[in-house]
């Protein structure tokens, strides 16, 4: 996440307060439990033990943040509109 005049590092103590970041990550409504959402060469986390993957990036607030947060999205219902997911190629990004 490293936009020309913004790097990654100040990013992420943004994101680390921020609520709603965490209000987008996976529920066992729609994910398995045991399906790996994070991969290091020696631990997978998963929903079963997000609270340790919080504590082993060094963040543990980020698990009270994900306590507080995880069902104001867990009930919601589709919109009823239709979606149209468009992608594309060969646009330079600051990604690339």
């Amino acid at each position: 996440m490293d936009i020309p005049v913004v790097s990654g590092s100040s990013m992420r103590e943004v994101l680390r307060t921020t609520p709603s970041s965490v209000a987008l990550f996976p529920t066992d409504k729609v994910w398995s439990r045991n399906a790996t959402l994070v991969a290091t060469g020696s631990k997978n986390y998963n929903l079963d033990n997000l609270q340790e993957f919080f504590t082993d990036i060094g963040h543990p607030e980020g698990w009270d943040i994900y306590q507080d947060t995880k069902g104001l999205t867990y009930d919601l219902t589709a919109p009823n509109v239709k979606v149209y997911c468009i992608s594309g190629t060969g646009v330079p990004t600051p990604a690339m």
